[in-house]
């Protein structure tokens, strides 16, 4: 079984660099990615997608492909169809985080051993463990799916709650080891909280999607503009029921083409905060330091050259 959900329907593309792009005509342009798109929504079995391309900060192309719902014949809208974007969250808790230790309200450095243990988290050594090292998922906390979702909308937990009904625990030691886990971004979900005294869905509008006029972007429970999520089973696309996350700031937001194409033109803006974007660009952990330089490890060179030229 093939499983294609909504959220790998949405495809954000940004060709920042690309010479060949870069001297090709809208049309030109235009052509090639219809060429790619509908031969992939059929060799991939993906009901709909959403391309958007940004060159210097424009928009040089945005379409939808497919259907957001097979069944009612709904077809993607480039500007409306929305999108549950999973673990992408997880980004817009990194930027809250660091726009909050930006304006000296937190400190990503400073041990929060006692916030874990408030939490019920069981730390299993006595090494601090900072905010930085939950932003690069060094913390050494596991990652367990147990407890991750809730049945229906009505028995949805808040961060708190999910934390002192699991069991989460440490299983290596802090700085040492690079261990995806949702549950440390839910620390730091807890954190933004407990920082600005305003739930995690409003700090993250409060911080990031009010600013950027990010609309469409929000925590909905439910969203008649959501694109459905598919298995693809028996030769024909069945709908997968969705999952209403207990870990929000892991996984909870939806959002659309248009919105996503703001925030990563904010992102890949060093003028918008030098502090933001040296954190973001700056390799955050590496087991030698030249796996650090290492393409596999590195996001490109073209990074890594306007960090050294803005002096980060």
């Amino acid at each position: 079984m093939k499983m294609i959900r909504a959220l790998f329907s949405c495809l954000f593309v940004s060709l920042l660099a690309l010479q060949s792009f870069a001297q090709s005509s809208t049309p030109v342009v235009a052509a090639f990615i219809d060429s790619l798109v509908s031969s992939n929504l059929v060799s991939n079995e993906i009901p709909g997608a959403v391309i958007s391309i940004v060159k210097n900060g424009e928009t040089i192309y945005l379409k939808g492909y497919g259907y957001a719902n097979i069944e009612r014949k709904v077809a993607v809208d480039s500007q409306t169809t929305s999108f549950r974007i999973a673990s992408l969250t997880k980004i817009f808790t990194t930027v809250a985080i660091l726009k909050l230790a930006e304006e000296k309200r937190i400190n990503i450095d400073a041990d929060i051993s006692s916030v874990l243990k408030e939490l019920g988290v069981k730390l299993k050594f006595s090494d601090p463990v900072t905010i930085r090292h939950l932003l690069t998922h060094t913390s050494g906390l596991d990652n367990s799916d147990i407890g991750d979702a809730a049945r229906d909308s009505f028995s949805i937990k808040t961060l708190s709650q999910y934390f002192k009904s699991t069991r989460v625990v440490q299983i290596h030691k802090p700085g040492t080891t690079w261990h995806y886990s949702n549950a440390g971004m839910g620390v730091l979900g807890y954190i933004i909280e407990r920082t600005t005294g305003l739930s995690y869905a409003s700090a993250i509008d409060k911080i990031i999607l009010q600013p950027l006029h990010m609309q469409n972007s929000n925590f909905e429970k439910y969203n008649h503009n959501w694109a459905v999520a598919y298995d693809y089973d028996f030769d024909k696309f069945q709908e997968v029921s969705y999952e209403f996350p207990n870990i929000i700031s892991a996984g909870g937001l939806s959002s659309t083409a248009p919105d996503m194409q703001r925030f990563m033109s904010f992102l890949l803006d060093s003028s918008n905060s030098k502090y933001l974007y040296s954190h973001l660009f700056h390799p955050g952990f590496s087991y030698h330091p030249l796996m650090a330089r290492h393409p596999a490890f590195n996001m490109n060179g073209s990074v890594e050259a306007e960090l050294k030229k803005e002096g980060l």
